[in-house]
């Protein structure tokens, strides 16, 4: 099967026994040193690794993968770094690079690596796969079709299973020419193949989650922008109570001023009645018999007048008290309004967040399920395989 793509877009994985150049040849294709690489029969490349680069105007991506036939790798870490080859391939490679060293012996381990690529990625990946033997120095006056000639019966074979496609790299010498030769064959190749890159329901059920996880990463920072529009929504309702309590303090401000200043001129006033009083008394003295009679009236107004500033004083002070209890009120009034609005922001805010709990759970359920999904499908095409 294969899915239409971008002719600008060519994805590469690398297949190969360890020791046979694969993150050699990653390093050559992209033109630069990215893969590690080692001269051992260990595998260096423990993971899935993945590297991009541009080459005449093409988007060049390219997977190197573990040595499947490497004794060292357990079961649990071949599937999983399937897994993540098929994730870092999506929606598909265009080519698998099936990477043999000339020099080499065709060995059994190696057929076997042609088998997992059939159960892991099905019987047609094959037709989406190139041999490309590494080591092309070594060929020295022997030409590429002569060693093809006299190679072994089982390689002859591999190669005519996939299509006669093959290739030879000289991975000391990262010239412009070879990778550009590369990559016109596997166009020409991915032309043959109907001009898209290999896919099967490996890849379409990747395909599937991925919507599936882009719809509840959309849910839940849709339900994030909710709760900050309703965060800002509630802090916009507390900057007004903020306001009112300042505009409630900036009248109690204004009001005590205004009392300090009456209880000024009260106090001026009696300051200016006590100096008259005491000029009266001085007036008094000197003419006690003549103006008594005045004197006694007067004091008697001066009487009524310090009754009625009392009675003023009293008027103002219970007017204050009702004033200051007024606003004592509306403030408890603003608090329990304040208090209720929070109350009614954090049960909204809880319930978000359970309900952003929730995807992220079934996100991570719908992962596993996947994982797990994987590893039972690769795990019954090696017993179909086997069988």
């Amino acid at each position: 099967m294969s899915a239409q793509l971008s002719a600008q877009e060519i994805r590469i994985v690398l297949i190969g026994k360890t020791g046979v150049g694969k993150s050699a040849t990653g390093n050559t294709i992209l033109g630069r040193d990215h893969f590690h690489k080692a001269a051992s029969s260990k595998s260096v490349t423990k993971q899935c690794s993945l590297a991009t680069t541009v080459f005449d105007g093409l988007t060049i991506t390219v997977v190197d993968t573990p040595g499947w036939c490497d004794t060292e790798l357990s079961e649990a870490e071949l599937t999983e770094a399937t897994v993540k080859c098929i994730d870092m391939s999506y929606p598909g490679p265009h080519v698998f690079l099936f990477i043999l060293a000339i020099g080499n012996r065709f060995t059994n381990e190696e057929k076997q690596t042609v088998q997992q690529l059939q159960e892991i990625f099905g019987e047609g990946a094959t037709r989406y796969t190139l041999i490309l033997f590494t080591k092309g120095d070594a060929l020295e006056d022997t030409t590429f079709e002569d060693y093809l000639r006299e190679a072994t019966a089982d390689l002859k074979a591999l190669i005519d299973k996939c299509g006669g496609r093959c290739h030879v790299f000289n991975n000391k010498d990262r010239s412009y020419l070879q990778v550009s030769k590369l990559l016109k064959k596997i166009q020409n190749m991915v032309q043959d193949n109907g001009g898209g890159c290999y896919t099967n329901s490996t890849y379409q059920l990747l395909e599937q989650y991925k919507r599936r996880e882009t719809e509840l990463q959309r849910k839940a920072e849709a339900a994030s922008r909710e709760m900050r529009a309703r965060e800002a929504e509630f802090q916009r309702l507390i900057n007004l109570m903020q306001q009112e309590q300042q505009r409630l303090s900036l009248r109690e401000t204004q009001l005590h001023e205004q009392m300090t200043k009456n209880n000024l001129i009260m106090v001026t006033m009696l300051e200016h009645m006590q100096i008259e009083r005491h000029e009266w008394r001085q007036e008094e003295e000197r003419t006690q018999k003549a103006l008594h009679a005045q004197a006694a009236e007067h004091q008697k107004l001066m009487e009524l007048e310090r009754q009625k500033q009392r009675e003023e004083q009293l008027k103002h002070q219970q007017y204050m008290e009702k004033e200051k209890l007024k606003r004592k009120n509306e403030a408890s009034h603003h608090s329990q309004r304040m208090e209720t609005e929070r109350q009614r922001f954090e049960r909204e805010k809880q319930e978000i967040s359970k309900t952003i709990l929730q995807l992220e759970q079934q996100k991570q359920r719908r992962e596993a399920e996947t994982q797990e999904w994987l590893r039972e499908n690769i795990r019954k095409k090696k017993n179909c395989i086997i069988s």
